[in-house]
This record gives structure tokens, sequence and C-alpha cells, in this order.
């Protein structure tokens, strides 16, 4: 026995199967004993293992092949974007000159949660936009960005 079947018929022993397809409907080899839907092997003496279900976490079993979709990464629209754009105003200022002004130290965490969300949304942009680490780079407001500050 190599060690794939090793591997594979520990997974179908435990109730872990490393590939779902092997139980849909078909008998499986199993140390050369016969496996069925409910994980039981035919011999009377094996051990019994745990039936595999196709549900996760309650939810239906449906013949849908695609998964939920993740998270963004980044938020659309936080209270850190508001604040940021309610900080630079009229005004041009760099990464440092944002982060004083505000108070923060994080300069990762500056950089993605409010930078890179207000750039996305389109409020804030780029001095130097086809040199995104440009040494003078500097950020200020689009025009929708000076829309926002006056809406509220």
């Amino acid at each position: 026995m190599n060690s794939y079947n090793r591997i594979t018929n520990a997974n179908i022993h435990c109730g872990r199967i490393a590939n779902p397809t092997e139980l849909s409907g078909k008998e499986t080899e199993n140390s050369g004993k016969k496996t069925d839907d409910s994980g039981k092997k035919s011999d009377d003496g094996g051990s019994v293992t745990a039936p595999v279900s196709s549900t996760v976490s309650g939810q239906k079993d449906t013949d849908h092949t695609s998964t939920t979709q993740a998270p963004h990464k980044h938020h659309t629209s936080t209270t850190q974007v508001s604040k940021l754009i309610e900080t630079m105003g009229d005004n041009t200022y760099s990464l440092k000159e944002i982060m004083e002004l505000m108070g923060l130290k994080n300069r990762r965490h500056f950089f993605y949660e409010y930078i890179i969300p207000a750039v996305k949304e389109e409020l804030i942009t780029l001095l130097f936009p086809d040199q995104p680490k440009h040494p003078k780079q500097k950020y200020y407001l689009t025009e929708k960005g000076k829309q926002m500050i006056n809406n509220k």
C-alpha cells in the first residue's frame, strides 16, 4: 500500500475524505473492503466510519457549485474615510502629514484602512498618479470628495 492510499484510507476511516467525489453514489475501495454512501464497511467485523455530510453549518444541500463570496479586503465606505476627508479639506498632504494631523502612528494600518479605500472610492487622488511611490507623493480631494464634505 503506498502512502497516498494510507492517507486516503485514514481520512475515510476518520470521516474526513480527501476527495469528496469518492463517495458520491458509488462504492469506494477501502483496504480491500467496500464502503457505501453511509460510510459503513461491508464486512461484519470492521469498524464503522462516520457518514459524510455534504451540508455546511446547517445549510440545505443544493446543487450550486459556487461558494459564498469572500468579504471585501478593504471597507468600501468607512468612518475612517470620512475622518480622512474632513481632515484633508482643500489642502494637499503627504501620508506623514495626514497621519500627524489625525494623530495616527501606524503607517501600514493608515494606508490600508484610510488611503486605499478613499482612493478606490475616488474621494482622494494622488499628485503623481503614474508614480505611486514618488518621493514627493501627496494626496488631495477629488470633486467627489469635496462634495462629500459639503453634504455633511
